[in-house]
């Protein structure tokens, strides 16, 4: 079998880059999850389809062209970085992406994963969390608070009772408690 078949084997896109940013070998998947034709994908630099917010975190240059044939030598040989980055798509999609990279001479060896969905049922979950924590708030007003006249209930004066006795106590402070019906 020779390198190419294998190359083609991976679910993943793979990604072999010169130093001069140009991608020199990439696989089906690579053109299938991008979108573009391998010729077009072949004829401009890697970073080009990289979203521009994450060019200089994944090449740290602040060149937003991308880097410099000096910066990408001054990536470490032989060590594997890690990263995600979002690419644009040829239909305009940004679609979010796991990197595993490693220089060998002037050759950059990259392994990307689609984690799209991952980071849209992240995002899901934070927003859920946030709906959950405005609800547990809004729950303990509604149990806290008399809906007639909009004052601290019965469980309320638990509550606040429970915390002032405590404090007094750690504060060897005496304490006061007057209770009035206003709803009658």
């Amino acid at each position: 079998m020779s390198f190419e078949a294998f190359f083609e084997l991976s679910p993943d896109s793979c990604v072999i880059s010169g130093i001069d940013g140009y991608a020199k070998i990439i696989n089906e998947q690579y053109v299938q999850a991008t979108g573009y034709t391998r010729e077009e994908l072949l004829a401009v630099p890697v970073n080009i389809i990289v979203h521009p917010e994450d060019r200089t975190k994944i090449f740290r240059s602040n060149n937003p062209a991308g880097p410099t044939e000096q910066e990408r030598l001054a990536i470490p040989e032989g060590k594997v970085t890690e990263f995600v980055a979002r690419i644009i798509t040829a239909s305009g999609r940004a679609l979010w992406m796991q990197w595993r990279s490693i220089r060998n001479g002037t050759s950059l060896y990259s392994i990307g994963r689609d984690v799209t969905e991952t980071y849209r049922r992240e995002e899901e979950y934070k927003s859920l969390l946030e709906v959950n924590r405005m609800l547990r708030e809004k729950f303990r007003d509604l149990a806290c608070v008399d809906a007639l006249t909009n004052i601290g209930n019965a469980r309320s004066c638990e509550l606040t009772f429970s915390s002032e006795l405590a404090r007094a106590r750690r504060q060897r402070a005496p304490l006061a408690l007057a209770m009035l019906d206003i709803d009658h």
